[in-house]
């Protein structure tokens, strides 16, 4: 069963067992975030 799930502004569909790939996907996110700080730090 395929499930869809809110995260931030994303909608993302995995399968019911899929909950890894809900927190690297929550990961990355978070690591962008954590890159686009640093960028603006630098300027």
């Amino acid at each position: 069963m395929i499930i869809e799930k809110k995260i931030k502004n994303y909608t993302v569909f995995v399968k019911k067992d899929g909950e890894k790939y809900i927190e690297i996907f929550k990961d990355f996110l978070s690591y962008n975030h954590q890159v686009i700080k640093v960028f603006r730090n630098i300027e």
